[in-house]
């Protein structure tokens, strides 16, 4: 099992690398994981050293990749996100600790990716309202609904000039600014401008890595938030 993670955390620093630096994973990069997962898994699978079975092994697999493809076919994130999970689900298939509520690894370090990621609109949320402690008027020019502004609280920042993977969430229409927010659509380009209300273009493949990096340290944090509550 060593091997496979080590081999797992190689893959993911790396695309973790060329996310944070392109915000792009060439299609290439992933052909030797997915091809060293699939000799390790058909090996440990001919020789029975996992102790799994067929079917295990195919809800290992095929459970992980479809709802991965599913986010990307939603437009929840991008290709190489995708095919990360993917290759994962090939290199650590099966895994077991005592915090774990099921032995798929990659399906545990999947919502635990989703988890960590869901912790990005509180982050946003404590921006603004930092901002707004300040004394800085982000809603200044806007005129907007509540409920868009309080969408755009939890979505986006506004800054004083747009950042380099920065993507716009506002617009203008008949005159006016409005926000321009869409959950399920990634945008093609990048922002530019001056004062202009932005979502930050979030390496997703970073918290592949960290959600990964939980698994194996700590377990399925979906199971430990579940007992906790069973608990009180």
């Amino acid at each position: 099992m060593l091997h496979r993670i080590v081999i797992a955390l190689i893959m993911l620093v790396a695309a973790s690398y060329l996310d944070l630096k392109s915000r792009e994973v060439p299609d290439k990069f992933w052909i030797p994981f997915v091809i060293i997962g699939a000799s390790f898994t058909a090996y440990d699978f001919y020789l029975g050293t996992l102790g799994y079975d067929i079917l295990q092994l195919a809800v290992a697999i095929g459970l992980v990749s479809a709802l991965s493809w599913a986010g990307y076919f939603l437009h929840l994130y991008g290709g190489a996100d995708a095919k990360a999970i993917t290759a994962l689900s090939l290199l650590f298939p099966i895994y077991s600790s005592a915090g774990m509520l099921h032995s798929f690894g990659a399906l545990a370090a999947f919502t635990n990716s989703v988890l960590l990621s869901a912790l990005l609109p509180v982050f946003f949320l404590l921006v603004n309202l930092f901002k707004i402690a300040k004394g800085e008027k982000i809603f200044e020019g806007f005129e907007d609904s509540k409920a868009s502004k309080i969408k755009a609280l939890f979505l986006g920042t506004r800054r004083k000039q747009a950042g380099r993977f920065d993507y716009s969430i506002e617009k203008l229409a008949e005159g006016k600014k409005m926000f321009n927010i869409s959950l399920g659509k990634i945008d093609e380009d990048f922002a530019t401008g001056n004062d202009i209300w932005v979502s930050p273009g979030i390496p997703l493949l970073v918290f592949v890595l960290l959600g990964f990096i939980t698994t194996v340290l700590f377990g399925d944090l979906l199971f430990t938030i579940l007992r906790s509550i069973y608990r009180t």
